[in-house]
């Protein structure tokens, strides 16, 4: 049984490589991301084991002309004890659930953004941009969208120092070509794999509510 007990930003050390490709000399590390604290003083992680939380999923819903941020999550790791270099291909997965109004002949766009970043030193690492969910409305009422998002992307070859922190934020846009209409957008980040909302794992095996996180890592051989 995982114990309900919060972890802190100081915990969860890289202890071991999943994956290793001794031709590429990379080691691949899982993460699972998700809340850790009480509401006030929450923080976003990535730890390689399952943790409890109560917040199992994030987002927001708004209605405002063109585009829209709809969810923005940074997941961070600990700060590093020695310097790593990053190199190779990340993985990252989550379930999404999308919804529009779907006024007749509006076109309702949605996509995500995954940025790798140096939490320490706000540098950018690699950016990612999914293609595009493109809907035109048809004035059959509200509509939305649960489904798997696997994102496959390589990471430009990264150094950070003893003492930084590595972070992947999330980001969920959406967009209508006219009017305010609402629009909305969630992410589940559950490592337990809880049903919550429109996330059901339990009744629905394409969906899984655990958000992983894979880096690529130089290993030294």
């Amino acid at each position: 049984m995982i114990p309900k007990k919060f972890l802190k930003s100081g915990e969860g050390a890289v202890a071991s490589y999943n994956w290793t490709d001794i031709a590429e000399g990379t080691g691949l590390v899982q993460f699972y991301g998700g809340a850790s604290g009480l509401e006030g003083d929450r923080i976003y992680i990535m730890h390689q084991d399952p943790f409890y939380t109560t917040e199992k999923n994030g987002g927001s819903s708004k209605s405002e002309a063109t585009t829209s941020l709809l969810v923005d999550k940074t997941f961070s790791l600990e700060p590093f004890n020695s310097p790593r270099v990053l190199i190779g291909t990340a993985w990252v997965t989550f379930a999404r659930t999308i919804g529009w109004q779907n006024n007749s002949g509006v076109v309702w766009e949605f996509w995500d953004v995954i940025d790798i970043i140096n939490v320490t030193t706000d540098e950018v690492l690699t950016t990612f941009t999914s293609e595009k969910f493109v809907t035109t409305g048809t004035g059959t009422g509200a509509q939305s969208k649960t489904e798997m998002r696997i994102h496959r992307f390589s990471i430009s070859t990264s150094s950070l120092k003893k003492g930084e922190a590595l972070g992947v934020r999330i980001r969920v846009y959406g967009k209508i070509n006219t009017g305010t209409w609402n629009k909305n957008a969630y992410i589940s980040y559950d490592p337990l794999n809880r049903d919550d909302g429109s996330f059901t794992p339990s009744t629905n095996e394409d969906i899984e509510s655990v958000l992983r996180i894979k880096i690529p890592f130089k290993i030294d051989l």
